[in-house]
């Protein structure tokens, strides 16, 4: 059974990291405007500055965090920046009223991400053992 749920984690985390790596790099081509209107999402935690630098630390988790998990590496950590960053995603779609398609795939990316975190990467990773 070991060998079944190492192959899971390892679908999991080449998918979802994959996926998540895709919106992280259509992220960078947006420059310094897009970055600010990402970041402007923290306003829900009541931030009202630093706008560009929550947009960088969120493309960035999703793009070295996606990689990470793509290769098994650093894993738990990653899948908490990732976790967190679909955290706010979820929570800004809600406060926002979007409908539930809009919301279906941060909070699904997020529960990929907290498993991850509770389960590790499994054996077939550079952190597997």
């Amino acid at each position: 059974m070991k060998l079944r749920q190492d192959l899971a984690l390892l679908v999991l985390r080449i998918f979802s990291g994959f996926i998540i790596m895709q919106f992280g790099l259509a992220k960078v081509v947006g420059g310094k405007y897009l970055m600010a209107r990402i970041g402007s999402s923290m306003k829900i935690f009541g931030l009202g500055s630093g706008f560009i630098f929550w947009g960088w630390a969120a493309t960035l988790s999703e793009l070295v965090g996606g990689s990470l998990l793509m290769v098994g590496f650093c894993t738990r950590l990653a899948s908490a920046f990732l976790f967190f960053t679909m955290l706010v995603a979820t929570l800004l779609s809600l406060k926002l009223g979007t409908h539930f398609a809009g919301v279906a795939l941060p909070l699904e990316m997020a529960g990929a991400f907290l498993a991850l975190m509770f389960s590790g990467p499994g054996r077939f990773s550079l952190d597997g053992k």
